[in-house]
């Protein structure tokens, strides 16, 4: 129980900490030559993980004890490699449309 427990107050502590970083982060993103970041985006973007995080544990606690927490852990790991390579490639795609072709500007000749 005591290895449950430290386990627990690791990933609390560790997701907690990440999330003070980004705030600091996002808060210097425009002295670092990207885009200023709004305080109120910021708490939206907080406040939607820890919906996220009380809205879908109940669900995947469940999955867990019917399925396996490793095999459950194992199937969102794929989906959410997916998804994220998924967004990626329409990126790079939209990115390659709003470019102009090589030849056009004078690249590749």
């Amino acid at each position: 129980m005591w290895a449950v427990m430290a386990g627990t107050f690791t990933l609390r502590f560790s997701t907690g900490l990440t999330g003070a970083m980004l705030v600091f982060y996002l808060a210097r993103l425009h002295d670092l030559g990207g885009e200023r970041v709004d305080a109120v985006l910021v708490g939206v973007f907080a406040a939607l993980f820890y919906i996220a995080e009380l809205g879908l544990s109940p669900i995947f606690g469940i999955l867990g004890d019917r399925f396996g927490h490793h095999r459950t852990r194992r199937i969102l790991a794929v989906v959410a490699t997916r998804t994220a390579m998924g967004r990626t490639r329409g990126v790079y795609r939209a990115a390659g449309r709003a470019s102009p072709s090589p030849g056009s500007c004078g690249v590749g000749r």
